[in-house]
């Protein structure tokens, strides 16, 4: 089953908040310590009212101030020194639970995601692609990180902060706590109207980035290609192209969400301007000689207090806004989390045989009426495949391009199940033996053979963890690694990324002996010796039909002479097997094997 179909069979469901509820005492916890800052915030208003209209005294004829009760000033002042340093430790408190849940949600889910990756099959990962499966472990789980840092910290303050101050001001004079609201209201069907457009539109950016990560993997990957075709500036073009892309994109989105703040700030001055020109309308500031000092003193606190309050609805207010495009972005990022996480591998490891044993002699493979077409093609890679492979066997397979030498040992290798047919493995469906085992019996070394960052040792431990000093040297002479024994630094020798720092023969040699260091009951060499000269190849094939103890050899190739010896040749002819036979009854008899004989026997013989 592809990724399209899994997903659909399993919709949003939320999977990737299961890193999260980790941490949800967090969640309650972080809110309750920010709360009391809200609290403080919200009292502090009403102190500074009590200090003007208590702790100073007004001259009735001026209104200016005229003399001060420090007493009510030091101990209002004091009680607003206590609240902002208990505020500041609850926000402490609050902001270490923010960092614990965001950190470990991020890492919890980078893990379960290559996890995830590395447990998908060759097709689910078609499916994905490389590069939106890298944007998702990396770029896509620190947004999500960013949006739990930000749940717990602000989540609840704004909005508690912004009612509250709303309710204050109600109560000290309803009249403009209804403006207050009115600013609100208003704000918040804004911010709603805002919010399906940019979700989508970070979602089409997230894609945009896809593109682009894989356009870059691509080039680099292919950088010494395109230097030798001298197509550096095609490459640069179609580079810009993408990039172009990502930032139209990205910049439309940009313009959206930059309304956000001035549309903001715009009302709250329009707001300030309102309230200053009702309170005159409505002669809520009258001249000071008419008032005595007790009036003046309680429509200056009045005053104040509502500007404070006004200017904590206003800050309240722009976090929400920064918070709408910060939830956005993450919420379309757990989106895209949550649909790799939801992936129900295509290949089930049902484990219902593990690591069985069998004599030499005994059917290894055994393949009846396979057929396979890969994900999302109608047009077989392979049609009709009936062949039988046993133990101890040498086996070669040879065939034109696109025959489907490589098609066929990824069906050996389960790497996809076939389309239709019965493929059985040591006399079990090989669906039924367990995955792990079966890539535990099997040495593999791919067309291009993968060779880690890192030292040979550890290269070499990563395909056998428990082998011996003597193991790795054995494997190494095995597969001609005599430049790794002529090292002085010998095990220890560093590989550039890439293995860009030895030959492709060298390379491939290397690969050959991660998969002898296994000691597999299988070992699967796809067009393995292609880099090297006729004299290396014929010493390393050689030293591999030495190696007894049922050790059964499938080689794929497209000469001949990497096929000398071997028990059984398959050829492989459009997707179908023409021939099979040892290579003195295929030449004359299959067409195809006798007109690559012709071409290659001033090498072969």
């Amino acid at each position: 089953m592809s990724k399209k179909a899994a997903t659909a069979a399993r919709p949003y469901a939320g999977v990737a908040w299961d890193s999260a509820r980790k941490y949800r005492k967090f969640f309650f916890l972080g809110p309750f310590f920010k709360m009391f800052e809200a609290v403080f915030d919200l009292i502090t208003p009403i102190l500074m009212q009590t200090i003007i209209t208590k702790g100073i005294i007004y001259d009735s004829a001026t209104g200016y101030p005229s003399g001060a009760d420090w007493n009510v000033i030091a101990l209002y002042g004091c009680l607003i020194l206590a609240m902002t340093i208990f505020g500041f430790s609850s926000t402490i408190v609050c902001q270490y639970m923010a960092s614990v849940a965001s950190q470990g949600t991020g890492t919890d889910l980078r893990n379960r995601l290559y996890g995830q990756i590395q447990n998908l099959s060759a097709a689910d990962l078609d499916d994905i692609g490389i590069g939106n499966a890298i944007n998702v472990v990396t770029n896509d789980t620190n947004q999500a990180q960013q949006g739990v840092a930000m749940l717990i910290r602000l989540a609840v303050r704004a909005p508690f902060l912004v009612i509250g101050a709303l309710v204050a001001s109600l109560i000290i004079d309803w009249e403009i706590g209804l403006i207050f609201l009115a600013l609100a209201v208003f704000l918040s069907i804004f911010l709603a109207l805002l919010m399906p457009e940019t979700s989508r539109g970070y979602l089409r950016v997230q894609r945009k980035l896809d593109k682009l990560s894989q356009k870059t993997d691509d080039s680099l990957a292919g950088a010494r290609v395109v230097r030798a075709f001298d197509k550096e500036e095609h490459e640069v073009k179609g580079f810009k192209e993408y990039s172009k892309g990502y930032s139209d994109e990205s910049m439309r989105i940009a313009n959206i969400t930059s309304l956000l703040s001035p549309v903001t700030t715009f009302a709250i001055n329009a707001v300030t301007i309102l309230v200053v020109l009702f309170a005159g309308w409505r002669g809520f500031v009258t001249e000071g000689s008419e008032l005595t000092s007790e009036v003046i003193a309680q429509q200056n606190g009045k005053i104040v207090v509502l500007v404070n309050y006004l200017n904590q609805i206003l800050q309240a207010i722009l976090v929400l806004t920064n918070l709408v495009v910060i939830f956005t972005k993450s919420y379309s990022s757990m989106t895209r989390i949550d649909k790799v996480l939801a992936v129900k591998p295509s290949l089930a490891n049902t484990a219902k045989v593990r690591a069985l044993a069998i004599a030499e002699g005994e059917t290894l493979y055994s393949l009846r009426a396979v057929s396979f077409c890969y994900p999302g093609s109608d047009v077989p890679s392979l049609a009709d495949i009936n062949i039988s492979i046993r133990k101890g066997q040498k086996i070669g397979v040879i065939g034109g391009t696109g025959a489907g030498k490589t098609t066929l040992l990824n069906l050996l290798l389960r790497f996809y199940d076939r389309s239709k047919g019965e493929i059985l493995y040591k006399g079990h469906d090989i669906e039924d033996y367990d995955l792990d085992s079966l890539y535990g019996e099997i040495g593999y070394v791919p067309q291009r053979p993968v060779v880690f960052k890192g030292s040979v040792r550890e290269n070499l431990l990563a395909s056998n963890p428990h082998a011996s000093e003597s193991d790795m040297h054995k494997a190494l002479d095995l597969a001609l690694c005599d430049f790794i024994e002529k090292d002085p630094k010998g095990l220890d020798r560093m590989i550039d990324e890439g293995a860009k720092d030895v030959s492709g023969g060298q390379r491939q040699r290397l690969a050959i002996a991660m998969a002898l260091v296994k000691k597999p009951e299988t070992l699967i060499l796809d067009n393995s010796f292609s880099a090297l000269d006729y004299l290396s190849e014929q010493k390393l094939r050689a030293n591999l039909m030495s190696l007894g103890n049922g050790l059964t050899q499938i080689v794929v190739s497209e000469r001949v002479s990497s096929l000398m010896g071997a028990d059984q040749i398959i050829v492989l002819d459009n997707c179908r097997i023409e021939s099979i036979g040892r290579m003195d009854q295929l030449i004359g008899k299959s067409k195809v094997f006798t007109d690559i004989w012709n071409l290659q026997k001033g090498v072969t013989q």
